[in-house]
């Protein structure tokens, strides 16, 4: 609530204040700690001399942070889209470099991991290499989410069954989420501080702690609070950590093998093939399905019920049988 009143304490103020006062964040709902949030203009007046507030605004959607910035000009000052959008604001030139240097203050950028520099690096346009406009935020896998007594998930939540997670053998998505500072951001200096000040191993912790994800900062400190020893099995994150973390008991949900990355792909800006994208996406859910082929399938629908209703009523016919000639025995 911290970041909400922050907000809200600006409305009436922020016409008189100077704009290089001020931080304007834009970032997806519940992905960073508040406290944390609320620390850092306190950081940055001990870096700087200089007071700063904080004006916190949350999306749930990539393209709509995006038409605010690119239709709308809004003059957020630092913003966290995934990789896709990303590249399609590289491109756009919708990117402003982010500072390096920091004065007396150590640069905490490099901080993140190699890997998720060279994956971000992909994303490059033009002469303009990717690492220099985007730091890495949070990464993660798309896999199978299931439990191992077959109970809905829903269920095994309450009852505390084992959920288990995996990543199909055939590949699936890995992404990423970055902090990016806009074309029309109008306080460049406090967001190169604030994106640096996110770098720093503690703070990554507690904003791993705070929403669940992993950060894309890899230090001796990250590893150290993440490897578990009670884990029975080993995994090789020399690719996140470097090549001493080539066996090591850490969560293989939360950090990958480097044979699961390595069967992972990014998702990449579709750019002026965007619209057949989302054409084949919609086939794919169904949405342009013709009568017939709906019709083949409420048919062939129906007819798995029919069949299934009937298979549990010759079981149940049989268990009633069974039971009968059991019973039969007993008063012989």
């Amino acid at each position: 609530m911290v970041c909400v009143c922050a907000l809200f304490s600006l409305t009436g103020c922020y016409n008189t204040e100077p704009r290089e006062s001020v931080l304007k964040i834009y970032n997806w709902a519940d992905y960073i700690d508040e406290d944390m949030l609320a620390e850092f203009p306190r950081w940055y007046k001990e870096q700087t001399g200089e007071d700063i507030r904080i004006v916190y605004q949350t999306f749930d959607i990539n393209e709509i942070m995006l038409t605010k910035i690119e239709r709308g000009h809004e003059d957020f000052d630092v913003v966290c889209p995934s990789e896709y959008i990303i590249e399609r604001m590289l491109r756009k030139g919708l990117l402003l470099p982010i500072d390096t240097v920091f004065g007396k203050t150590p640069n905490y950028l490099h901080n993140e991991s190699p890997y998720i520099r060279e994956q971000l690096d992909k994303l490059s346009w033009s002469g303009h290499r990717a690492s220099d406009y985007a730091i890495g935020y949070m990464w993660g896998t798309a896999g199978i989410l299931f439990n191992t007594d077959h109970v809905p998930i829903e269920e095994a939540e309450g009852v505390g069954i084992h959920l288990d997670y995996e990543v199909p053998v055939e590949g699936s998505n890995v992404w990423y989420d970055g902090w990016v500072i806009p074309k029309y951001a109008r306080n460049k200096k406090a967001a190169s501080y604030f994106i640096n000040y996110l770098c720093r191993p503690d703070v990554a912790l507690r904003n791993m702690d705070a929403c669940g994800y992993v950060s894309a900062v890899a230090t001796p400190e990250i590893l150290e609070a993440k490897i578990d020893t009670t884990l029975s099995y080993f995994a090789d994150l020399s690719y996140f950590f470097g090549p001493a973390a080539d066996s090591i008991q850490i969560d293989k949900v939360q950090y990958p093998d480097r044979t699961v990355v390595e069967r992972c792909a990014m998702i990449r800006d579709s750019g002026d093939k965007t619209e057949l994208v989302l054409e084949m996406w919609s086939r794919v859910k169904g949405d342009n399905l013709g009568v017939g082929v709906v019709i083949v399938i409420l048919v062939s629908a129906g007819i798995m019920v029919v069949f299934t209703v009937y298979r549990k009523l010759q079981r149940y016919q049989h268990e009633k049988a069974q039971y009968r000639r059991r019973n039969h025995r007993r008063k012989k």
